[in-house]
């Protein structure tokens, strides 16, 4: 698959840093193997559309889109692309897709690590940052689940208003931010080391209601994973 997005020179990426590690060495070691139905990727790439449209219609030289930089952490290059920073201001916002869920849960941890990320590697490279957000887009958005006529209520109690929405989230500092970083950066070393399965909550099987993999399913290179076809065997895997 050719989706136009790459780590650039850089042997890590942030979307990589915050990945399993054993997903993370399979895709490197198989990377001219991997094959995807295109129905499997149609979000992803509905996702790269609407960064691809945002960045060209970018007119205004005060705002960086889709702009990438490194940073050097213990031996390893690190990238991260940005989809919009205000130079002015220090703002920096990521653009999501995403499902009405990930409102309901208000689970926005994983955006909140990645931004943070972005915000570091701003650092390093002479920008201020002073907040960070995620504007997202809610791809399965129903007007008429917003208050159903029946009922007098939304679908669930926060239900977005609208299919966009601008997320603040909180802004580390630079110390915490880059022991997240190096831990994560240490646990791909000793992956490229000593490739080990992933665990329940990689997985995300420690989640309420989730089946044992329920990740493994959305893997990309499952069909190389020994850990995938051992969960297969045991029918852990439906």
């Amino acid at each position: 698959t050719n989706d136009g997005y790459s780590r650039g020179d850089a042997e890590l990426s942030v979307t990589q840093l915050l990945k399993p590690m054993r997903a993370v060495i399979l895709e490197k070691q198989y990377e001219e193997e991997i094959t995807e139905d295109v129905s499997d990727r149609f979000w992803a790439l509905f996702g790269r559309a609407t960064h691809t449209i945002l960045e060209h219609g970018n007119k205004d030289s005060n705002i960086l889109t889709e702009r990438r930089l490194y940073m050097e952490v213990d031996g390893i290059r690190l990238s991260g692309g940005m989809d919009s920073y205000e130079i002015s201001s220090g703002k920096l916002i990521d653009w999501k897709t995403a499902s009405v869920y990930k409102a309901k849960e208000e689970d926005y941890a994983d955006w909140e690590q990645q931004l943070n990320c972005y915000a570091e590697l701003l650092r390093v490279n002479g920008h201020k940052i002073t907040s960070i957000s995620a504007f997202a887009i809610f791809k399965d958005h129903r007007s008429w689940e917003v208050l159903n006529k029946r009922t007098g209520r939304p679908m669930f109690e926060n239900y977005p208003k609208s299919p966009f929405l601008e997320i603040p989230l909180t802004l580390w500092d630079s110390e915490k931010t880059m022991k997240f970083i190096r831990d994560r950066v240490q646990e791909y070393k000793k992956a490229k080391e000593q490739i080990t399965p992933c665990s329940d909550e990689e997985r995300w099987a420690d989640k309420p209601g989730a089946s044992a993999t329920k990740r493994c399913g959305y893997c990309r290179v499952r069909e190389f994973c020994s850990q995938y076809k051992e969960l297969t065997t045991k029918k852990e895997i439906a």
